[in-house]
């Protein structure tokens, strides 16, 4: 009877922990269960976050992007639209300065014209004004975001110019010969106030003139071919250069203080001072020399 007894027991023992385990396993199986679906809960929640701020992003981005595709938009945003070209009458001028952001090209013609080729979105906020002779113009397209640089253009032409002054970032240039007798090429800020003008563009000119001024102070190139009488240039400090083997000029007067070369081609005559660290580099040694050199720039000839 005892060990029955004690059967019975140790049955009802086991049966006891078997149930205890059933109980704890089917607690343990709700809460992974539960677990999984609040998982999976937050995991929608995440979706559903993400695909609401990406919609309501690109909401944005084409609500930005339509808004700003015309001349009202804001600056920073505002798309370049059509490139057209635009005619714009102004008063009589022999100088010209072209500010920030635009290139420019020059032609010699009977009738006086300046034409900009733009987006049509920024050509309002463009200034073309002539002030006590000089042809000014400005870009106020300043804030980039979206936009491709350089897209502005200008086409001047004039029967007579007597100066060009860069004070932009991209190169002004010559379309055929110009052949104005007294012309002036100005990249310098010497005398106004510091950063009033931009003088790192680079001028590209072919020329008939016979009397030839250049003064630059910072980091302009000038590529320059044709023929010169009398040339006097100057550059009072910078990096800037001289690229004019293919301009054939009969006297020179110079003034060079920068740090990099001048290439020329002298004929007659060559006076001046060097006292930078750039050389002045000719073909061949004109028939009068009379070149101060102060300190490591030299004057030299290649072919003698």
């Amino acid at each position: 009877m005892k060990g029955d007894k004690s059967s019975e027991l140790g049955v009802v023992n086991m049966s006891v922990r078997a149930q205890s385990r059933t109980v704890q396993f089917d607690s343990m199986l709700f809460r992974n269960i539960l677990n999984f679906l609040m998982r999976q809960f937050e995991r929608q929640s995440r979706t559903v976050r993400s695909v609401a701020m990406f919609s309501l992003t690109m909401i944005l981005i084409i609500s930005t992007a339509t808004s700003c595709d015309s001349e009202d938009g804001l600056n920073c945003t505002q798309t370049a639209g059509d490139i057209q070209s635009f005619e714009v009458e102004v008063d009589a001028f022999d100088k010209v300065v072209i500010f920030e952001r635009m290139g420019a090209t020059f032609k010699q013609g009977p009738v006086q014209r300046v034409v900009v080729t733009t987006g049509e979105n920024l050509f309002n906020d463009i200034d073309v004004k002539v002030v006590d002779g000089q042809l000014q113009i400005v870009n106020n397209n300043g804030c980039n975001v979206i936009r491709d640089y350089g897209i502005t253009q200008i086409e001047i032409t004039s029967p007579n110019l007597t100066e060009i002054r860069t004070s932009t970032g991209e190169d002004l240039k010559s379309d055929g010969v110009l052949n104005y007798p007294n012309l002036t090429l100005l990249s310098e800020d010497a005398t106004v106030e510091e950063d009033f003008y931009n003088t790192d563009g680079d001028m590209r000119m072919q020329l008939n003139t016979q009397n030839l001024r250049i003064v630059s102070n910072n980091l302009s190139y000038f590529y320059l071919s044709g023929s010169v009488q009398n040339a006097d240039i100057t550059f009072l400090e910078g990096d800037g250069r001289i690229y004019a083997e293919d301009l054939e000029i009969q006297n020179a007067q110079i003034f060079h203080r920068g740090t990099s070369e001048w290439r020329m081609d002298v004929k007659q005559n060559i006076a001046g001072t060097i006292n930078g660290y750039g050389d002045v580099i000719l073909d061949i040694e004109p028939v009068t020399v009379d070149v101060d050199v102060t300190w490591q720039g030299r004057l030299i000839f290649l072919n003698n």
